[in-house]
């Protein structure tokens, strides 16, 4: 349908008029055709009546001159375009309560063009509403968006809707933009003004070409909201917050607003304030507070970090959280405030002023501007350990803290003042690093160009064994020294106790005496096969019942071998050494499988003593053992092998000696040994010796549980730790039989090499309570020992044989010796 001329829905007072145009082939066009329009004719929705225009199924509407929804004032007029294709096109723009109250509404993919812009309330005391919902759904505008011009206005950008402007947008002070959700966008190809509100939620993204302005026209109030995730403001050129009016930016909740620049509070006496809020992300290269009353207020319980460079007069408060500043901002001559339970780090440059209220926190290791520390306030360099540099005056108010943190190594955290430091009575908090230190450790906490004025009230550590003492060797300098308080007799002893070296040595005995299940098993595989003559008699099963037989018997049999050593360790430090005694028993059942090979099953229980006498340290284990283990004849070759858990259950006993007080610590843990082994032999017949020269090999793995102490000041507690190493045996073992006379003997020998891969200094992560970790090294598991074993048997009776055996361990600095005794009566 074509209409010539002006058409009007709702033309005379108290009328109603309403035209629907819907389907795909149905178009209504107004004004003409498309290229005789000219701008003094068009489309009225609304005149003095009430008009409405619904355009939906793929409908289409244009109009050549102006569109208008409610003209006339008391006019009501709402256009609503609905559905994919369906379309308006007003070709000398569109206005939106001109008079009236006018409402547009796009939804469902309906798509409106104003080639010449669109407005919103054009006339003092009109209504324009603008809705754009839906995804697909566009309003396509030009030359000027405009929210408001004298009355009320509204636009919602919601569920994926979209507005594409590629000239300016205005919001005025009676004009509000909401764009919510993700897809919604709002796009501007010049400059954004805003005098009104814009709320930019849930994933909305508004885009300006050029520059953005809230609070742009005098004695006017514009504010910015950017919340929720994926929510986005980009301007391309300069944001300036409070030009001739005042502005308010809010960011949080994952909003995110970037500008080339910032400008904040442009008109003296006008305040402004950007306020980046818990999740909120504000990325812009400079900052600049201008003329007004400018505020930057970080209000967000997480770390936040930020980059930007500062310049001008202003405010900058962190209001909660930790604030991690980067940028040079030496241009910056404001005031910055660090309020209760709030941190700030300056890694960068602050110029200005800085004032840390009670409750807060100032780090970092860059440069800050003359700087007050106020009652329980707390100045603490570094951002773990560092120096903070002050360009101007320190001041410490009575109440606060000088928090310094200090390593085994003599850094500490510093403080670097170029005028006055004054300590008006301040306490210094030590927070050492639990390291390897000295008796006595001096570092520097603070030098002052201008002079250092006053003292510090007083100073506590946190390791409660330690004594910190201030001093002042000159006018500009502060010191702090940490003492051990260590028996004067013997001050080494002191610092060794402090370490705990017993809990790395113990996980070295633990991994050395995994070797007692591999020889049990070793010894049960060669009497099996009859090697050597190693006499290990055995419970064995057959018709007539359970009955003592010969090792080398072809039934299931069962057996039980005790074991024992005990171990004497030295070490070059002056307080290391320890010993070692162990005793237990093993108990187990094996098979044949075939004619050539036995498989069998052997648990046991150990308990071994460790004493560190020099360091007044001592362990005890209770140790419990599973094995799996095989061997298999091939002629003369010899087959051994096992794979095995040990579950140890740890308690340690350490006594701490300090100048006038002795404490008594102690800790319960376990841990597990896994290990493997395999032996190959060739059995030789020399005359009336057997020979077997024979190679092992071995790996252990040693898992420790965590562990923590009581009983006093110096109690360590340390994380789970894993120590393991491989070894390799060559050796010979050699047996023969004679005749005593009044009875007959075997005598039996091993001469062996062993040695050990790795890393073979096991090592603990220990830590003092409320400081770091350090390493302690344990006594090193030998790396080449010599093994030896002597032993006979002898039988005294038709059933009766007795028997003793030798083994020794002997290494540089380490001997173990043990004995077996074995009573055999067969019945």
């Amino acid at each position: 349908m074509a209409v010539w001329g002006r058409a009007t829905i709702g033309d005379a007072v108290s009328s109603i008029g309403t035209v629907v145009v819907t389907g795909t082939n149905s178009s209504w066009i107004s004004g003409g055709a498309p290229h005789e329009g000219s701008n003094n004719v068009g489309l009225t929705i609304g005149n003095f009546g009430i008009g409405d225009l619904t355009v939906e199924n793929g409908g289409t509407v244009r109009n050549a001159g102006t569109g208008q929804i409610a003209a006339r004032p008391g006019s009501i007029g709402t256009v609503r375009v609905t559905g994919p294709g369906s379309s308006w096109t007003s070709d000398y723009g569109i206005a939106i309560g001109d008079f009236g109250f006018g409402t547009l509404i796009i939804e469902k993919g309906g798509k409106v063009n104003a080639p010449t812009g669109t407005f919103l309330a054009v006339r003092d005391g009109s209504s324009g509403v603008a809705e754009v919902t839906g995804m697909n759904s566009v309003l396509e505008t030009s030359d000027i968006l405009l929210v408001g011009q004298y009355g009320t206005a509204s636009l919602a950008i919601t569920h994926g809707g979209a507005v594409n402007n590629t000239g300016m947008t205005k919001v005025s002070a009676l004009g509000t933009v909401q764009v919510d959700g993700v897809g919604s966008k709002l796009s501007t190809g010049t400059d954004m003004t805003l005098d009104g509100s814009l709320d930019i939620t849930n994933g909305g993204v508004v885009s300006v070409g050029a520059s953005s302005s809230i609070g742009n026209s005098t004695n006017f109030a514009g504010g910015v909201n950017v919340s929720g995730a994926g929510s986005q403001w980009t301007t391309t050129g300069v944001l300036t917050v409070g030009d001739a009016g005042s502005g308010t930016l809010n960011i949080s909740n994952g909003g995110v607003v970037n500008s080339q620049a910032t400008i904040l509070a442009v008109t003296d006496d006008v305040a402004s304030t950007i306020n980046i809020n818990e999740g909120g992300t504000f990325n812009t290269d400079l900052l600049t507070f201008s003329d007004g009353d400018g505020t930057l207020n970080f209000d967000s319980k997480a770390d936040y970090a930020f980059a930007t460079a500062m310049e001008g007069y202003g405010n900058l408060n962190v209001l909660s959280g930790h604030v991690i500043l980067s940028g040079d901002s030496g241009a910056f001559n404001g005031k910055t405030q660090v309020f209760d339970k709030s941190i700030l780090s300056v890694n960068g440059v602050l110029g200005g002023t800085l004032d840390v209220l009670g409750g807060g926190v100032l780090g970092g290791i860059g440069t800050v501007g003359s700087t007050t520390i106020e009652d329980l306030a707390i100045l603490a360099p570094g951002n773990s350990m560092g120096t903070i540099h002050v360009n101007g005056d320190l001041t410490f108010s009575p109440g606060s803290t000088y928090l310094v943190e200090t390593s085994a190594d003599g850094t500490s955290d510093k403080s670097e003042v170029s005028g006055t430091a004054s300590l008006n009575g301040a306490r210094v908090q030590v927070e050492a690093d639990s390291g390897n230190g000295q008796p006595t450790t001096t570092y520097t906490i603070l030098t002052s160009t201008g002079g250092v004025s006053g003292l510090f009230s007083g100073v506590t550590a946190n390791l409660a064994f330690l004594k910190p003492v201030i001093g002042y060797p000159d006018a500009n300098t502060v010191i702090l020294s940490l003492e051990v308080p260590v028996d004067e007799k013997n001050p080494d002893r002191t610092i060794a106790q402090l370490q705990g070296k017993i809990y790395p040595s113990l996980a070295g005995v633990l991994l050395e005496d995994s070797r007692f299940i591999n020889e049990a098993v070793n010894n049960r595989m060669r009497s099996a096969f009859g090697v050597s003559s190693v006499p290990v008699p055995v419970l064995a099963f057959g018709p007539e019942g359970a009955e003592l037989q010969a090792a080398t018997t072809d039934r299931f049999a069962l057996w039980a071998q005790g074991f024992g050593s005990w171990e004497d360790k030295k070490s070059d430090e002056a307080f290391a050494g320890l010993d070692r005694s162990i005793g237990g028993v093993f108990a187990g059942g094996d098979a044949a499988i075939g004619d050539h090979v036995r498989l069998g099953l052997v648990g046991g229980y150990g308990h071994t003593k460790l004493d560190e006498p020099d360091l007044a340290a001592s362990a005890s284990v209770d140790s419990y053992y599973l094995d799996v283990y095989g061997g298999a004849e091939l002629g003369a070759v010899k087959l051994r092998s096992g794979a095995s858990y040990t579950r140890h259950d740890i308690g340690i006993e350490r006594q701490v000696q300090f100048t006038d007080t002795r404490e008594y610590l102690g800790a319960d843990y376990h841990a597990g040994t896994a290990q493997a082994f395999g032996e190959i032999g060739y059995n030789i017949r020399a005359a009336s010796v057997d020979l077997e020269p024979f190679a092992n090999l071995a790996y252990a793995n040693l898992r420790s549980a965590s562990f923590a102490e009581t009983g006093g000041t110096a109690a360590l507690s340390g994380g789970a730790s894993t120590n393991d190493v491989t070894y390799s045996t060559l050796g010979l073992r050699a047996s023969t039989e004679l005749s005593l006379g009044f009875a007959d003997a075997t005598l039996r020998g091993t001469a062996a090499w062993r040695h050990a891969y790795g890393d073979i200094t096991p090592v603990s992560s220990n830590a003092f309570a409320g400081a770091g970790t350090f390493d302690v090294s344990g006594l090193p598991i030998a790396r080449d020992t010599a093994l030896l074993e002597a032993g006979f048997d002898m039988d005294v009776a038709k059933n009766t044989t007795i028997g003793l055996v030798y083994q020794g361990q002997i290494a540089s600095k380490v001997q173990d010796h043990g004995f077996k005794a074995n009573l055999n009566v067969r019945f």
